[in-house]
């Protein structure tokens, strides 16, 4: 999936039109056997949850700089923290903690 949605930005677009085009797209791994890989920031991550995607992994932007400018520390202030999540549903379909296997763990994969 690669593409952008705007949950929570203020753009104005409708939270029907973003989850219509998720849903869309995981219908379309589901139909060809793949698995779902999507990096979202937390806004989007109900969104994603609601369709099967379960997170994986959550970090955070830091954006420390030594000598920050005024322009710098304003920014750093309207926008941070910012938190993205790193989401993942199974080409099986449903992801179940401590007995779904991870692809990134496999035998074929630490070679």
């Amino acid at each position: 999936m690669r593409w952008t949605t705007t949950s929570g930005c203020g753009v104005g677009v409708d939270e029907d039109v973003e989850a219509g085009i998720v849903g869309w797209r995981v219908n379309q791994a589901r139909e060809k056997g793949l698995e779902v890989f999507v990096e979202g920031t937390e806004l989007g991550r109900p969104l994603y949850e609601r369709f099967g995607l379960a997170v994986m992994y959550v970090d955070h932007l830091d954006a420390y700089e030594r000598e920050m400018s005024d322009e710098w520390r304003k920014l750093e202030r309207e926008i941070l923290p910012m938190h993205w999540c790193f989401m993942w549903k199974p080409a099986e379909g449903v992801y179940e903690k401590g007995k779904t296997v991870l692809p990134w763990q496999t035998e074929m994969n630490r070679r």
